[in-house]
């Protein structure tokens, strides 16, 4: 769950420098929250995932026309999600499973808002399914569900246009959680899983599991919620590729899935207060307000100024204050306390914002135009 502070309207104008506020980075684009509470996205646009009503794309920030002023945002796979002022939902882009939850299979480059029981707190957009968290305290999933990521165990009352593919068209309730506080959906091309962390402290995941990222001791997928580990001080989860990291209330982060197997507890670095996990690697910041990254490096997405894969958490060069971090596909983004925007990684289609280089391995600020 994301939450801001008392957004007032949003507008098509480009927000003043250095007043960003949110930011999540998804498959091939990003989309940030200015201080007034408009939402902005740019990089890839072959689905509508920028929401600005065109099919075009690039490293310039689109306005995403929103109807309210928006206090949460995640970028996915091809598809981007916010949560407005007023607890609506709104959901744009790539609809081929589903996942904008409108009842139908087709793209939308312009946001619809997604029927819901309750007002919405928190969502995230993952590769091809989406999953929010009401006021309520329930979960609900939608989108493609081939290995089983919407924790709706065997019942799915609709069907894709896909022979053989399970998918939901509409929000379904994910199954036997209560007291949800945050939720996050990951995954990829080769299955997706999904995690929540409740008010208990406990955190528990569903989906995809050849790799562990379940974090229940075995490779056997889910398709309902079962508790990852023995965890009882989790206070923030997140769901990346084919693996997931909790950031426990002491401070440590523990990570299992791919390149780690079971639970394990991330050495040389503490006192971390958030972190974010991608497609093959994880970025955390610390209470000193610096930024570590470790894992996949081939395009510069750890930001040390290599491209070096690392097994251990290296600083992000040239950045300080941070205060929010993303991690996406291969790029990964950063908002400092001064509201000031920077990315770097992989920028095949204009994802990081700020360059005309095709790849960073060091972080370039994105300023409005």
């Amino acid at each position: 769950m994301i939450t801001a502070c008392d957004p007032t309207s949003p507008g098509g104008s480009p927000p003043q420098e250095d007043s960003w506020r949110l930011v999540s980075a998804g498959g091939l684009h990003t989309c940030a929250i200015a201080q007034e509470g408009s939402v902005w996205c740019w990089g890839d646009n072959a689905s509508g995932q920028l929401g600005d009503g065109s099919g075009s794309g690039g490293s310039d920030p689109r306005w995403a026309q929103l109807a309210a002023a928006a206090v949460a945002v995640s970028a996915g796979g091809t598809h981007s999600c916010a949560v407005t002022v007023d607890g609506g939902l709104y959901c744009w882009g790539g609809n081929s499973f589903g996942q904008l939850g409108d009842s139908t299979e087709t793209d939308s480059p312009l946001p619809g808002r997604v029927s819901l029981p309750d007002q919405v707190v928190g969502v995230s957009a993952g590769h091809l399914h989406t999953c929010a968290v009401l006021a309520n305290g329930r979960a609900y999933c939608w989108g493609k569900n081939d290995t089983g990521q919407l924790g709706v165990g065997n019942v799915i009352p609709e069907s894709c246009s896909l022979p053989g593919v399970s998918c939901a068209k509409t929000p379904q309730l994910v199954q036997g959680l209560e007291g949800v506080v945050e939720i996050s959906a990951g995954g990829g091309s080769e299955g997706s899983h999904s995690c929540a962390t409740l008010d208990d402290r406990s955190v528990w995941c569903w989906g995809e599991n050849g790799d562990g990222q379940v974090g229940d001791g075995t490779l056997v997928s889910r398709n309902s919620p079962v508790r990852a580990s023995d965890y009882y001080n989790v206070v923030a989860v997140t769901a990346g590729e084919r693996h997931t990291c909790a950031t426990l209330l002491g401070g440590e982060v523990h990570c299992w899935g791919a390149g780690f197997g079971e639970p394990m507890r991330i050495q040389s670095i503490e006192h971390v207060s958030s972190a974010s996990a991608g497609d093959g690697f994880t970025c955390a910041i610390l209470d000193d307000t610096t930024s570590w990254c470790w894992g996949g490096n081939d395009l510069g997405q750890l930001g040390d100024g290599t491209n070096q894969d690392r097994v251990y958490p290296s600083q992000v060069s040239g950045v300080l204050g941070i205060a929010r971090i993303a991690a996406g596909g291969a790029h990964a983004c950063a908002i400092t306390d001064k509201g000031q925007l920077w990315c770097w990684g992989s920028n095949s289609h204009g994802q990081v914002g700020g360059t005309n280089q095709l790849t960073t391995n060091l972080p370039a600020r994105v300023l409005s135009r």
